[in-house]
């Protein structure tokens, strides 16, 4: 989500954002090749862990492992799709790579990657089942543990949708954010 989202202000930092700005393709194009190599790396990352897992564990069956990878896939594009919604903050604001952070601490907080989803308050147990980051990590977990079911398959076609609505969303988003900025002229000033 980081390297995604705050690839524009990068840009800034190196003095290239306005070379870039005055070039004919689309700018999204520099938010999506961002997140191609978040996929790129964050892909190769997963190959070795389950790589380790496969050596260590051995038990592990090819369709648990494949439905992991898929529930991994799956919340990878999700979190590109933000990420590109998250990059026309980082556009507007000087500071909006604060903004960034700040929703990838509270993420992780109701997220169960880090703690089981029982250790947190009720209210924030519910949201915590509603959000599409708990889908991709508890269906992970399932899908090795456990192996394939029908209710992980929903859940790996309920993550798919969202992977693609958030990434059609955060596109529109930016596209309309990076014209609104460029028509007033605001574009370079942070």
């Amino acid at each position: 989500m980081w390297t995604t989202a705050y690839a524009i202000r990068d840009e800034e930092f190196l003095g290239t954002l306005e070379s870039i700005y005055v070039t004919p393709p689309s700018k999204s194009v520099m938010i999506i090749s961002n997140g191609l190599y978040s996929l790129t790396y964050g892909g190769l990352t997963l190959i070795l862990q389950m790589t380790v897992l496969l050596i260590l564990i051995g038990r592990v069956s090819f369709i648990q492992l494949g439905f992991a990878i898929g529930f991994a896939i799956a919340s990878i594009l999700m979190i590109q799709g933000i990420s590109i919604l998250l990059s026309s903050l980082v556009l507007t604001f000087k500071q909006g790579w604060r903004i960034v952070f700040t929703f990838q601490v509270l993420l992780g907080i109701i997220t169960p990657s880090t703690f089981p989803l029982v250790v947190l308050p009720e209210n924030l147990q519910r949201i915590a089942r509603l959000s599409p980051f708990t889908i991709g990590v508890e269906g992970f977990r399932n899908s090795l543990l456990f192996g394939a079911s029908i209710k992980l398959l929903w859940d790996m076609i309920v993550l798919i949708v969202w992977s693609i609505i958030l990434a059609i969303i955060g596109i529109r988003i930016y596209n309309y954010q990076e014209k609104r900025l460029m028509s007033k002229g605001s574009l370079g000033k942070y």
